[in-house]
């Protein structure tokens, strides 16, 4: 026979009284709940308020247990990872629901782990974030890596500051390993701690990153062999310091050698006109999707994403240059004629805003990640997509007008454009300005040089004839024939 039950206002005067061992008295709700509706052992009455415990009493005693009651609750048959979506959107009480079904679990699960170790749902969600720093030498990292980024990406709760601060003075290796690319704050976090990383370090960041980050890891992966070995590693360290917002005096030095060969290294590729021509004429059905300011330095990022398609498509990637100077106005003519899917000024709106560092290139990485998904879609209509642009655009050109890399000139009377990289030309210009290329009456920087005049930049620059400006991917994507 059943147990007697009392659970009454008056219960508190009973509870020193002795009854017959089939009789209890229950003073709180937190006892209705231990001795009535199976709350387990492991959960101490101090865990919740009684409030807390009132309102889970009644829930139990609709459904008939603890369990039943949370079940019913989070419509679930048992507790799962999943229940944690929006954690922040929940109210208070399905938090601490979720934290006590949790903290019971028998699983050997990073989040039950968490709870065990937390005194409140507060607390739980600040453990989801730290704990994570105790198990980084663990065999099963990798395993608790996975499930913590799950959870976090379901809780879509923001780092707390001690976290935050905890990456800042942990081992760089150790901190990057941690973090996670679900929002822009670990993202922020994650440019930061590259920065520590020195260039010769760059491999052991990339192999981490491929883990954490891989748009970032596909962004900076090692050379294809479409250029030439000297601006296969021009490209390597352009990408290495634009992204920890670094410029060395080394590589000043490299583009100022490139700059005084005024081209020499760029006309043995064919010009973008040339090499878009052929590939549309040699289709029944070509369209061309524009992205502006798309330089070469994303050819290693898609040649990781869209070499990735099945075998319905093949991919072929080009390297073209522009004319100069390289803007919009002069290189948008290969255009006339052709069918065009879409033409895409978002990257260039990037480019030219004034975005903070590192949420510029956040956001270049996030526009680049839409594109493969809609090259499929036009693949729909069209036999054969070719993705390219007008010209590519300069971070570092930027950042040396912030430093003693700055070289300057006095515009002496010419018409100067584009923030200073290029002008009029004047007579001996070319005799003059030994890093700059005089083509088409004008005079454009092939270093990071400029003509003094009013205003300023966004984050990147283009109109000179820097291999970042100049050179630019030109990819085609094919459905393959039956």
């Amino acid at each position: 026979m059943n147990s007697l039950c009392l659970f009454t206002d008056n219960a508190i005067y009973f509870q020193d009284k002795h009854f017959f061992d089939d009789v209890k008295i229950i003073v709180t709700a937190f006892d209705l709940l231990r001795y009535y509706h199976d709350l387990p052992q492991e959960i101490e009455k101090d865990s919740g308020s009684n409030e807390q415990w009132q309102k889970l009493a009644y829930l139990a005693a609709e459904s008939g247990s603890f369990k039943q009651a949370l079940c019913k609750k989070f419509s679930a048959d048992n507790f799962q990872i999943k229940l944690f979506a929006n954690w922040n959107k929940q109210d208070n009480f399905c938090q601490w629901l979720l934290w006590l079904w949790c903290r019971v679990q028998k699983l050997n699960l990073y989040c039950v782990n968490c709870a065990k170790k937390s005194t409140s749902p507060e607390d739980f969600a600040g453990e989801i974030f730290l704990s994570v720093f105790d198990c980084a030498d663990y065999k099963n990292f990798d395993e608790i890596y996975n499930e913590r980024k799950e959870i976090l990406s379901l809780m879509k709760i923001p780092a707390p500051e001690n976290f935050v601060d905890k990456i800042s003075h942990t081992n760089k290796k150790t901190a990057l390993k941690i973090l996670t690319d679900i929002s822009t704050q670990e993202k922020n976090l994650i440019f930061r701690t590259v920065q520590k990383f020195k260039f010769s370090e760059r491999d052991k960041a990339v192999k981490i990153l491929q883990k954490i980050y891989p748009n970032l890891a596909n962004y900076l992966s090692n050379s294809l062999n479409l250029m030439t070995a000297e601006q296969e590693n021009y490209f390597l360290q352009y990408r290495w310091l634009k992204i920890t917002d670094n410029l060395t005096a080394d590589f000043v030095s490299k583009v100022d050698e490139l700059a005084e060969r005024k081209g020499k290294d760029i006309y043995h590729f064919k010009s973008r006109n040339q090499i878009v021509e052929n590939e549309y004429l040699n289709s029944d059905s070509a369209a061309i999707y524009f992205v502006d300011a798309m330089g070469a330095e994303y050819l290693n990022y898609f040649f990781a994403n869209l070499s990735t398609y099945d075998e319905k498509f093949s991919v072929r990637f080009q390297v073209g240059y522009c004319d100069l100077p390289s803007i919009t106005a002069i290189n948008k003519d290969f255009l006339q004629g052709k069918n065009i899917v879409e033409e895409v000024l978002e990257l260039d709106k990037i480019k030219h805003s004034t975005l903070n560092y590192p949420e510029n290139i956040i956001a270049e990485l996030n526009f680049l990640a839409t594109l493969k998904e809609k090259i499929l879609t036009a693949l729909e209509n069209y036999q054969k997509i070719i993705l390219t642009s007008d010209h590519g655009a300069s971070r570092l050109a930027v950042i040396a007008r912030k430093n003693d890399f700055d070289k300057t000139f006095t515009a002496d009377g010419r018409n100067i454009h584009n923030c200073g990289r290029f002008a009029n030309t004047l007579t001996d210009d070319e005799k003059k300005f030994t890093s700059a290329i005089c083509d088409g009456g004008k005079i454009i920087f092939a270093n990071y040089s400029r003509f003094l005049q009013t205003g300023s930049p966004g984050n990147e620059i283009h109109g000179g004839a820097s291999f970042e400006e100049w050179l630019f991917p030109i990819i085609t994507i094919e459905k393959n024939k039956k």
